[in-house]
């Protein structure tokens, strides 16, 4: 809709709402987001895993029918995501012995599964010295969970336990696993952030619970939305008809950009680390 400069401020104030509401739910979207973001990201411990949370954390913009809600009323909707692409993979040779591989195939358009990642997948998690064979990265993306000693020893008793299943399956498909190999230099893994996430909220293994989430959640429901609310210019977005700076708080760059699906996805995970 064009805005003419002759219109009476009150007509053009009311022309307007529409895309002030735009802004309005941009910016709290936006704003609430990278609260929560820099909550979660000062919360993390030191080490390998909690940089690559914070690598991972970021404000994405959601593209789609609307953003999270309506296309009328917000077309611009902006949320935490953790982008495991912006994480560096590893090398599964260089994993320590308190390491499990999940495959997971990669799905593409009229390419069917490959039998051996079909098998794997179904027997997944594996200790990395029982990974009888290893996928390429066209078919699987293999991913990997630190865990504690004792937890991969009950998962390697599980794959023992059920050797007579996965090894038939394999020699059908012409596949020997006699000799287990080790694995390939050039085989890379990604982290399991999604789970080092829920056990550092939640704790388990040797891991104490942090609650990051749920406190950073919590003071965003309790008094961040309304510190937002309370922003001069926030307030004169609705509440000014001559403000024109609504036009800027409409504009908001951003690099990584999501779907709804995905958006949708992640507001699962939310709620899931909020309880």
């Amino acid at each position: 809709m064009k805005i003419t400069a002759d219109l009476d401020p009150a007509t053009r104030y009311f022309k307007q709402l529409d895309q002030r509401f735009a802004a309005l739910g941009a910016q709290l979207t936006y704003q609430s987001a990278m609260a929560l973001l820099h909550a979660v990201a000062e919360g993390q411990q030191d080490g390998p895993e909690g940089e690559q949370m914070r690598r991972a954390l970021t404000v994405a913009h959601v593209i789609g029918p609307g953003g999270l809600t309506s296309p009328k009323m917000l077309p611009n909707a902006f949320a935490v995501f953790l982008d495991v692409a912006r994480v560096p993979n590893a090398k599964l040779h260089k994993l320590g012995p308190k390491s499990v591989i999940y495959v997971r195939p990669r799905k593409r358009r009229a390419v069917r599964t490959a039998k051996e990642v079909e098998i794997l997948f179904r027997h997944s998690p594996w200790p990395i010295d029982m990974l009888p064979v290893f996928p390429t990265k066209r078919q699987a993306t293999l991913v990997y969970r630190k865990v504690t000693k004792e937890e991969v020893g009950k998962i390697r008793e599980q794959r023992i336990a059920d050797a007579p299943q996965w090894r038939a399956a394999f020699a059908s498909a012409g596949i020997d696993t006699a000799k287990p190999k080790p694995p390939p230099p050039k085989v890379e893994v990604t982290p399991d952030l999604v789970f080092f996430a829920a056990r550092q909220e939640f704790g388990g293994g040797r891991t104490k619970p942090l609650r990051l989430w749920r406190r950073a959640l919590k003071h965003l429901v309790g008094s961040g939305v309304r510190s937002i609310m309370r922003q001069p210019h926030i307030r004169k977005l609705l509440g000014d008809p001559a403000y024109q700076g609504w036009k800027k708080l409409a504009k908001i760059p951003t690099g990584t950009k999501i779907t709804t699906h995905q958006a949708h996805g992640f507001k699962r995970f939310q709620k899931r680390m909020s309880r």
